[in-house]
């Protein structure tokens, strides 16, 4: 709980247009929530599945993902994938 509250309040100061704004987060009954804007539209994933995209498109993807990373590590949150815990 102690690691998903540091990152939570790491998450919520954070403000860019490419990272999901985090607006409330806390426990609620023994369960560890957070509450985060809606974004309308594809996710990247149907964007994935929809097939190969034109290199402008992948380019300008990029970019945008590039940009969002920088501004999260700017402010020394470093986006990784944990393992499952055993």
């Amino acid at each position: 709980m102690a690691r998903f509250d540091r990152e939570a309040k790491a998450m919520a100061a954070l403000s860019h247009p490419g990272i999901l704004a985090i607006f409330d987060f806390g426990e609620y009954d023994g369960t560890a929530y957070t509450a985060s804007e809606l974004i309308a539209g594809e996710t990247l994933r149907d964007i994935i599945h929809r097939g190969p995209m034109a290199i402008g498109s992948r380019v300008e993807l990029a970019v945008q993902v590039t940009r969002a990373l920088n501004a999260a590590h700017a402010v020394g949150i470093v986006h990784g994938i944990s393992s499952p815990r055993t």
